[in-house]
Order: C-alpha cells, then structure tokens, then sequence
C-alpha cells in the first residue's frame, strides 16, 4: 500500500481552479490533509500547526492524488478542454504506481 492511499482523489473541479488560479489558494490544504491523512494526526489544531509548518520547510509532498480511474478521467477531461497536442498511449497500473506514456502528436 502506498503512503498517499488514504488521501481522496482530487477532483478535476480542484485541478481546474489550479489552472485558473494558480496552486497558492490549496497549498496549505494540501499539507493538512498530507498531516492527517499520512501522518495519522487526529488532532485538528495539530493538523493545522503541522501543515503550516510543513508547507513553511517546503516538505516535499504528491499534492495531487489519484486512483487509476480518476487518472484517466483527468486525461480525457484536458484533452477535451486544452488544446494540447499530446495522446494518451498507455495506462498501466502496477502495484501501488501507475504508468502512462503520452505521445506527442
């Protein structure tokens, strides 16, 4: 099992806000949910400091998490609103990774 399975999927709504906004808006929300989901913190004010506190050291973190299905969603999802000249060619789940090769059309 991977470290970031009990973190939920990021919503394509997230990702698109992101685009729009840049990551400043979510990024402390990131590291919270990282201190209480990874680090099993219960404590909300703990989860708070901590979150803080990490995003302050610049703590390397996945600040976006996916299953498979919600992966590929999110790739047929920019193909259909950027226009990106890049395909889809592979999607292979492995274990707790998942790869995918992209093609440049």
């Amino acid at each position: 099992m991977n470290f970031d399975a009990r973190r939920p999927n990021t919503s394509l709504d997230h990702l698109w806000r992101d685009y729009r906004e840049g990551p400043a808006w979510s990024r402390v929300g990131h590291y919270r949910e990282w201190a209480e989901l990874v680090e099993n913190i219960a404590d909300p004010a703990r989860v708070e400091r901590r979150g803080t506190e990490l995003m302050n050291q610049g703590y390397s973190i996945h600040f976006h998490v996916w299953d498979h299905p919600a992966l590929l969603e999110f790739f047929v999802n920019v193909q259909r609103n950027l226009p990106l000249p890049l395909e889809l060619e592979l999607s292979v789940k492995h274990r707790a990774e998942i790869i995918n090769i992209l093609r440049k059309t």
